[in-house]
């Protein structure tokens, strides 16, 4: 049997610039994209590398982006907070929280926002932030013991 688990039950919070941060969870959140970490490749070829082939190390880690979609409704908190923190361009403390409980945190500000407003489906909101700190992962103890 598998162990996959659904999104439901997530969630996606903002911080406040105090420390410790006070988090409020997003309105209506209907996907969450992780950070997209990456590292640089740094060529260390030389002289005499083998077979004349190109030789790499990791390099410096770049957190990427990520991405949250929500049910837009025109002017509610989480309207507001998107619409503030994109003028403002302030880095803000985020955090994603899995079903099972396990969180990812980070700092990140706000790179665009868009809205959708169809015919004939939900209006939604999406913010892309870019990462702007390492991501913390914490897993509780013991993960097994979480539904």
């Amino acid at each position: 049997m598998s162990d996959a688990v659904l999104g439901y039950d997530s969630e996606f919070a903002i911080g406040t610039d105090a420390s410790p941060p006070v988090y409020t969870d997003l309105i209506e959140v209907t996907e969450i994209t992780f950070p997209n970490i990456v590292a640089d490749d740094v060529d260390v070829t030389h002289m005499k590398s083998p077979n004349k082939t190109r030789e790499y190390i990791a390099g410096l880690k770049e957190g990427g982006e990520c991405a949250v979609t929500c049910n837009w409704i025109d002017g509610n908190a989480t309207d507001d907070i998107f619409v503030s923190l994109h003028a403002s361009g302030a880095t803000r403390p985020l955090r994603i929280t899995t079903p099972r409980g396990v969180t990812y945190s980070f700092d990140g500000y706000i790179k665009g926002i868009e809205r959708n407003l169809p015919i004939d489906a939900q209006s939604t909101i999406s913010a892309t932030f870019k990462v702007a700190s390492a991501v913390t992962v914490a897993v509780p103890s013991p993960l097994e013991a979480i539904p």
